[in-house]
């Protein structure tokens, strides 16, 4: 996980933290005495700041291009060859923590508590986290078990943060945030690498 990760993780665990304070102070109640408060500012903080980080995560996507016209264009098999053996797979099956399946994804799964994983894709999420060691895996469901900070947000009268959420959510899940651009450009790219001899190698890889 690189430094833009950490930095996501780090503001799922102080949005955590701080939403456990701000229940203690009366978050529920209606008078709204807790607006200013440190662990309040804490929050605004964390999810504007994860917002930030997922958007410029975004943004790399969208400078990677599979058109040759592009000034940014990356060459489908180069692209392949370099991400393949990028995440090795865990021992004894095919996959690796790389995709959906990598531990930054599943942790956001799980800060936003994501319910369903009926899609290939959902399925593929869960039989990764089977895999994973047991550390991290304790650590993807603590993170799932801690204070559900969108649920306590949406019963708070604070619309304030209700809209820094929904932001965030929408800069991870949305259509133009980082699953939606990340599945539409692999798809990309994945369609052209099927006309190339390694297209095999990067399916045993991956699947």
């Amino acid at each position: 996980m690189n430094c833009r990760g950490h930095s996501i993780v780090n503001y799922i665990l102080d949005a955590q933290e701080a939403t456990e304070e701000l229940q203690s102070m009366g978050f529920l109640d209606s008078d709204m005495s807790f607006v200013g408060s440190e662990p309040h500012t804490r929050l605004k903080k964390a999810l504007i700041g994860m917002r930030v980080e997922l958007d410029k995560f975004t943004d790399s996507f969208n400078k990677v291009h599979s058109m040759r016209a592009s000034k940014t264009y990356v060459d489908p098999t180069v692209w392949a060859e370099a991400i393949a053996p990028v995440d090795k797979p865990f021992p004894g099956v095919k996959v690796g923590p790389s995709g959906a399946g990598m531990p930054l994804t599943i942790c956001l799964d799980a800060f936003f508590q994501r319910s369903e994983h009926g899609n290939f894709i959902g399925k593929e999420v869960l039989k990764q986290l089977s895999l994973y060691p047991s550390n991290w895996n304790r650590f993807i469901h603590a993170v799932r078990n801690a204070n559900a900070v969108g649920p306590v947000i949406s019963a708070g009268n604070d619309m304030e943060l209700k809209g820094l959420m929904y932001g965030a959510l929408r800069s991870y899940a949305g259509e133009s945030g980082f699953l939606g651009v990340h599945r539409l450009k692999m798809y990309g790219y994945v369609s052209s690498l099927a006309l190339t001899d390694i297209f095999h190698l990067f399916c045993k890889r991956a699947f």
